[in-house]
């Protein structure tokens, strides 16, 4: 079980101990995170952008490929020229860093 200290809806403290004015909450709660409005709890916005990675522009192109079944049916229907375009389209989308 674990406990936090919120105040103004930001979890300030947590405890594995149970505390005057501590709250039960599930173990996925961590300090700086935020209570929303359906009790389920958040880092806020601001937070994720310092902390959280993001994609490489690597990531970003492998999950907008098509799959190499569809890039072989885009080949056998309109050829490398057209392949090249669809692939170089998000090449251009997400660029090298």
């Amino acid at each position: 079980m674990k406990y936090a200290l919120i105040e103004n809806n930001i979890v300030k403290q947590i405890s594995y101990e149970p505390i005057e004015n501590y709250v039960e909450v599930e173990d996925n709660v961590f300090a700086d995170m935020v209570k929303k409005s359906d009790n389920s709890f958040d880092y806020p916005d601001e937070y994720k952008a310092i902390h959280q990675k993001s994609d490489t522009y690597v990531e970003k192109r492998e999950k907008e490929y098509p799959t190499i079944v569809d890039q072989l049916d885009d080949i056998y229907h309109n050829g490398i020229d057209g392949w090249k375009e669809t692939i170089k389209a998000v090449k251009d989308k997400y660029p090298k860093e």
